[in-house]
């Protein structure tokens, strides 16, 4: 990838970013690849709506690999949370449907809005 000053920036936020805004990004990122899947679906760019349901699937992968899983019930309930949108960006994948991911990104801003709630308590 090329090192344009707005790639730089983008890296520079992640870098210095506390772990709570690094899952909102995550969140964000989720969202806004499902968002665009649905869109080259609708225009039947098959190929471009495969990459984004990838990257919205990687992009899951990382959110559950990351959980502490000794912080208890509520670190269970999000991976099993996640595998389930992890699991619908499968379908919407392999059967090129963008109901699943209309579901997957209800589910995400559902937890991104949890997630932000459970920050301004902290």
């Amino acid at each position: 990838m090329m090192a344009t000053p707005c790639n730089r920036y983008m890296e520079m936020q992640v870098q210095t970013a506390p772990a709570e805004n690094l899952v909102l990004m995550l969140y964000d990122g989720a969202l806004r690849f499902a968002r665009q899947a649905q869109v080259d679906l609708t225009e039947g760019r098959m190929q471009d709506a495969h990459n984004d349901l990838t990257r919205a699937q990687d992009i899951l992968g990382e959110l559950m690999s990351s959980l502490n899983m000794d912080a208890g019930d509520i670190a269970q309930n999000l991976f099993k949370l996640y595998e389930f949108i992890q699991y619908r960006l499968i379908v919407a994948n392999v059967r090129a449907v963008s109901w699943a991911e209309m579901e997957m990104k209800l589910s995400c801003a559902d937890s991104r809005s949890i997630s932000t709630g459970a920050e301004r308590m902290s």
